[in-house]
């Protein structure tokens, strides 16, 4: 039995609805699902009554529930008086970003630390094979990387979902265009990030990349100047860059950012309620 499943269940008992609940806590509804199912089967019982107009306690999950209200109260009143305990208390928390995502979250992440005193965070960019690695290694606690493999030492929450498209100058003759096709970009020397994801990009679509790089500043520059088009998601479009135009595929492509938490920093009570609130913090980021 875990602390965020206790509050997952908190929530959808308050809320009498999975889809509410999921909205309250920034997360898809198939987690908060997932979640209770699993508290259900490890306790043996039925916790909700579920039907079209939303879930409601069963008799076990009102007895349940009015014994963990009272356990996830006293855990936040701990919390906050430790967070209050002056300098007698610092806690660390790591986080690495995939090159190119920081600038999606770095103005709620500051002003995020700068109201916590007692919170000190550190963060960087690195290679999205490097985040996972890294967290797989508990070199860092929080991950956000497009990479997201499917067994590791962590717990996963998709949080960004973005359609791919190419970012020209405008003067390239793009003016009638509202979409282009992937399949079809020889008029066009084509730059990319140089990582995995965008790697199988274009091998799947056969493109030879003229310009790849992890510096998004050189990459959106050469962009400017007509020297190429980008290929890049729609999130990622750099607001200082003038004078271009985003086109999205013809094609349904789709780049995904997923945020990946530690099991070790989930395993500590008091870490988790702080990186479990910073998750969240990270998850309206990337849902904005």
């Amino acid at each position: 039995m875990e602390l965020r499943q206790l509050r997952y269940f908190l929530s959808v008992a308050d809320c009498r609805s999975f889809v509410s609940a999921a909205s309250e806590l920034y997360i898809s509804r198939q987690a908060v699902s997932k979640a209770i199912s699993q508290l259900e089967e490890e306790l043996g019982v039925m916790l909700f009554m579920r039907d079209t107009s939303g879930a409601f306690l069963t008799p076990t999950g009102l007895l349940f529930y009015d014994r963990i209200r009272g356990v996830v109260k006293e855990i936040d009143d701990i919390e906050r008086q430790i967070r209050t305990s002056g300098n007698r208390y610092r806690q660390r928390i790591r986080i690495a970003f995939s090159i190119g995502t920081v600038g999606l979250f770095e103005d709620n992440l500051l002003a995020f630390r700068k109201d916590r005193e007692n919170l000190e965070i550190e963060y960087w960019e690195f290679p999205e094979e490097q985040c996972v690695q890294m967290l797989q290694e508990h070199q860092t606690d929080l991950a956000v990387s497009p990479s997201f493999p499917q067994n590791g030492p962590f717990f996963s929450e998709e949080i960004l979902r973005s359609r791919f498209g190419l970012l020209v100058q405008n003067q390239q003759g793009v003016e009638e265009l509202d979409c282009v096709d992937i399949t079809d970009l020889s008029w066009l020397p084509i730059a990319v990030q140089y990582d995995k994801r965008m790697l199988e990009f274009c091998t799947k679509y056969r493109l030879t990349p003229q310009y790849r790089g992890q510096d998004y500043h050189r990459l959106f520059s050469l962009t400017a100047s007509g020297k190429c088009g980008l290929l890049l998601p729609e999130c990622m479009i750099p607001d200082e860059v003038s004078g271009v135009r985003w086109l999205p595929l013809r094609q349904e492509e789709y780049w995904t950012l997923y945020s990946m938490v530690s099991q070790i920093a989930e395993s500590n009570l008091l870490y988790s309620t702080v990186l479990e609130e910073l998750n969240s913090l990270v998850l309206k980021a990337g849902q904005a």
